[in-house]
């Protein structure tokens, strides 16, 4: 019986205790938030979507820098296409990049790579990219503009 009344009081005294927060609650000012709008679509959807898909491009073009100044350094002549250096193995581009773009290089020291987005590429074809290896920076298609 002891047991029993211990189990009654602890039910009650839970009971009151939930009650009385249920109060605090109900009484406490509310602070009442203006009614939220849905998120607007990001204006600059179609930039952020050029980023996306020149992402790889990117990557491949300082990978063809590398490669085209690895093939110097062996050959003690630069490269003149891009397609000299897969022949020679010191690149490899993946045919999903490739799908997508076309590479090319230009200058005896390497001065610029470019890709241009073929028909395959969600965006559509033609869409140019430029790394100038001088200043190491990219122009063109999914770059950001500066003002």
């Amino acid at each position: 019986m002891v047991k029993s009344s211990r189990i009654l009081r602890y039910i009650i005294i839970t009971a009151a205790l939930l009650a009385v927060a249920v109060v605090v609650v109900l009484l406490l000012p509310r602070k009442i938030e203006p009614e939220k709008k849905l998120a607007e679509p990001d204006k600059n959807w179609s930039q952020i979507a050029a980023q996306a898909y020149a992402a790889p491009a990117k990557a491949v073009m300082l990978q063809i820098a590398e490669a085209a100044n690895a093939y110097h350094a062996t050959l003690k002549t630069w490269p003149a296409s891009v397609d000299q250096l897969e022949g020679k193995a010191f690149i490899a581009i993946p045919d999903s990049v490739k799908r997508w773009w076309i590479f090319g290089m230009s200058g005896s020291p390497l001065k610029t790579v470019s890709a241009t987005s073929t028909k395959d590429m969600p965006d559509g074809s033609l869409h140019p990219l430029l790394y100038t290896v001088e200043t190491g920076k990219f122009i063109g298609y999914g770059t950001t503009p500066t003002r």
